[in-house]
Order: C-alpha cells, then sequence, then structure tokens
C-alpha cells in the first residue's frame, strides 16, 4: 500500500513517475492533453476538496502552473 502523506509529486518513485505507467485508453484523434496531466490535475483537486468533474475543472482552469 502506498503512503499518500509521504507520495512526492516528483522524483523517483513519485506521484507523476507513477501516473506515466498508465496506458492511456483514449482514441489518439482529439487528445489534447497527456493522459498523465490530466489524472495529476484530477489527483490534485480531489486531494484538495473537490468532489465533482466540474470542481476538477474549476480547479485546472485557475491553474497558475503553464500547460
Amino acid at each position: 500500500m502506498i503512503d499518500v502523506n509521504r507520495l512526492p509529486l516528483e522524483g523517483e518513485g513519485g506521484l507523476i513517475e507513477r501516473l506515466r505507467t498508465l496506458a492511456d485508453p483514449r482514441k489518439p484523434r482529439g487528445v489534447r492533453h497527456p493522459v498523465v496531466t490530466v489524472v495529476a490535475i484530477s489527483v490534485c483537486a480531489a486531494l484538495a476538496g473537490a468532489r465533482s468533474f466540474k470542481d476538477m475543472s474549476m480547479a485546472s482552469a485557475t491553474s497558475t502552473s503553464p500547460a
């Protein structure tokens, strides 16, 4: 089991590295963002209290990080 309280975002064994192992089930047509980006934003938004897809989209829209 992964201890999320000790899981770093980046670097060896971090969240982003683990998300990069996910297979992208989407068809290539229409994909605008890498699956790792979409899932990372969703995870961070959920940890920050987002309870719906709308909340997650608002969290990503207000992000100050470059895409």
